[in-house]
């Protein structure tokens, strides 16, 4: 059946999910519940499922089931049964346990390239204020360029070195990789599928924000920094002009490793 519930990360539909088996000439359904985006693709396997029948149904398609004479009885009680529950109640405690997880957990994204002051500013912030952080190295994938000329390994590196400076405890953080999609619609899906669950997100920058609010998850309020100073394109030209005002923009241990390298 399908009943709307409003979470943290937006409205989601309980969905029923019903397999149909092939077994000797015999659809065998077997039914599952579950909490999906309503865009979710399902790709049934064709040498075990019947693929036009297997997939979600709401409640409205499950009705139209009973009415179909191909049915067995057995499978059409199983049905109404499913059509009386209370859906949410079966989900209660999972949802009450996911949002006491995400009420402590935020998200912030950047490239670091390299990591900066303004991030260690934005992020001195965001754990003043949530138990855990996760970050996400955005571009993950990009190397040895002029835009983004830092490894994820070695932004990685930038920020474990920074955090433990400043005394915050690794269990306080996870950092993930996130290489780009180039798809916008799906962009806060593909975060959520590496980072998993959280109950906001930081960022400043206005179509990060606008994907996230559109998805119907938290953001927070922006921190105001120095944008022209606190710049990671300004500070890769000072690097490249050998301009040693960069070293004042950027943690020193993080210069130490850019030097290292």
């Amino acid at each position: 059946s399908s009943i709307n519930s409003t979470t943290s990360f937006g409205t989601k539909v309980f969905h029923f999910l019903s397999f149909f088996i092939i077994s000797f000439l015999i659809l065998l359904p077997l039914n599952f519940f579950g909490i999906v985006d309503s865009k979710v693709p399902l790709k049934p396997n064709p040498e075990e499922l019947d693929v036009e029948l297997s997939k979600f149904y709401n409640r409205t398609e499950l009705e139209s089931l009973l009415g179909n004479e191909k049915n067995i009885d057995y499978t059409k009680k199983t049905w109404k049964r499913i059509l009386n529950i209370d859906v949410l109640s079966l989900f209660e405690k999972e949802i009450e346990q996911i949002d006491e997880n995400r009420n402590s957990i935020a998200l912030f994204i950047g490239r670091f390239q390299p990591l900066h002051h303004g991030h260690i500013y934005i992020l001195k912030n965001i754990f003043k204020t949530n138990k855990k952080v996760k970050i996400g190295i955005g571009s993950s994938q990009l190397s040895y360029t002029l835009n983004d000329p830092f490894t994820s390994e070695e932004r990685k590196k930038f920020l474990i070195s920074a955090l433990e400076k400043r005394g915050i405890s690794s269990k306080r953080y996870e950092i993930f990789f996130i290489p780009d999609i180039f798809n916008a619609k799906k962009w806060v899906d593909h975060i959520i599928s590496i980072m998993g669950e959280f109950n906001s997100i930081y960022s400043n920058s206005e179509w990060v924000r606008e994907l996230f609010v559109n998805k119907g998850i938290k953001v927070e309020k922006k921190f105001t920094i120095f944008k022209k100073k606190f710049n990671g394109s300004n500070i890769r030209k000072l690097i490249i002009k050998n301009d040693k005002k960069w070293k004042t923009l950027v943690p020193k241990e993080v210069v130490e490793l850019i030097e290292e390298s």
